[in-house]
């Protein structure tokens, strides 16, 4: 079944960057239910062991020296290296996270919010101070999530164990955080670690192109030659966050495409599923053209017939191209200027 990675499931290059929050934009309008009593008895159970997480971390009950000192970010930091996690992605912007936590960064003084990129998961580390006078607006938004989390946000049973194990709590010094992981209190034990933790994939790549590859080719220009186009594909126009997704059984599910059965491929889309672009490079290996072939009209059909659900996912259905380079790689790109994209490449393949 094709369908794109959720708001929750859904950064280019999967890399995680250091971002504090500024009070930019207005605070929006929480519609959240308050959260149940059997939840809220919980939260308030994770926030009473606040001291015993500051025990925990080496530091004294109520000290702000040590506290103090650690961003939302570095909790993160902590919590991430504490145990396993999927691959996640970091929420630096306002509206996504509005949208795919329910949480306003313009009440934050300092935040840091991820979330995994599969939508058949369900992992968080959500860290947040309020910013002065904000306080009650912030932990309202906490609570209600947190409320969704341990209620209705589990689907499939991976989810279950997360959501059983997410807990919820405040540090000394006023950071509200909800850990969402089969292994929580692990991670809200490590939360105040000081010196804190690097961050993983910190030092991953750099912005606005592609840092990896996911196909073999090394061509003579030393990297799959996939990257190269996706490269020129990014130049070309103005994209939003993007995603490559390169696990052969996300591609199948989400995309319809059988990557194994590909020489060197590139694919990627967006974060947001209330957008729809796309970026899909395909090299067959030989003698499964007809096979890829196939696949990609069957996507490509999903795209322009099916996939818009929204005003703003329209445009890019209807720009949204498919064909074939002269080198034999397959192409789909999803997005309003298509063509002048797909242009774009050609060009970067006989500069």
């Amino acid at each position: 079944m094709k369908k794109f990675l959720t708001a929750a499931a859904i950064l280019a290059a999967l890399t995680m960057t250091i971002t504090g929050c500024s009070n930019n934009s207005n605070s929006s309008d929480n519609s959240s239910s308050a959260p149940q009593s059997g939840v809220t008895s919980e939260a308030d159970k994770t926030t009473s062991e606040a001291d015993k997480v500051t025990s925990d971390a080496g530091t004294e009950s109520g000290s702000d020296s040590e506290t103090a000192a650690l961003t939302a970010a570095q909790m993160a930091a902590n919590a991430l290296t504490a145990v396993e996690w999927p691959a996640m992605m970091e929420i630096p912007d306002a509206e996504s996270a509005n949208m795919m936590l329910s949480i306003d960064p313009a009440l934050c003084e300092d935040y840091y919010f991820s979330t995994q990129l599969m939508s058949a998961q369900l992992n968080e580390v959500v860290i947040a101070k309020p910013s002065a006078g904000n306080e009650a607006a912030l932990q309202e938004q906490f609570d209600a999530h947190f409320d969704y989390i341990k209620n209705g946000a589990a689907f499939y049973p991976a989810q279950e164990e997360s959501a059983a194990g997410a807990v919820m709590g405040k540090t000394d010094d006023g950071y509200l955080y909800i850990l969402v992981h089969t292994n929580g209190a692990d991670c809200e034990a490590a939360l105040l670690n000081n010196p804190p933790a690097e961050m993983p994939g910190a030092d991953a790549g750099d912005e606005g192109g592609v840092d990896d590859g996911f196909g073999v080719d090394g061509g003579d220009m030393g990297m799959p030659l996939s990257l190269t186009m996706a490269d020129a594909a990014y130049a070309a126009v103005e994209w939003p966050a993007m995603m490559p997704v390169d696990d052969p059984e996300m591609i199948n599910s989400f995309f319809g495409i059988d990557s194994t059965i590909c020489e060197d491929y590139y694919i990627a889309n967006q974060l947001i599923s209330a957008q729809l672009n796309e970026i899909i490079f395909v090299k067959p290996l030989e003698g499964m053209e007809s096979e890829i072939q196939a696949q990609l009209d069957a996507h490509f059909q999903y795209i322009k017939n099916d996939a818009a659900f929204y005003p703003e996912q329209e445009p890019s259905a209807e720009g949204a191209v498919m064909g074939t380079l002269d080198n034999g790689y397959m192409y789909i790109i999803v997005h309003e200027n298509g063509a002048a994209v797909v242009d774009a490449v050609v060009a970067a393949l006989t500069a």
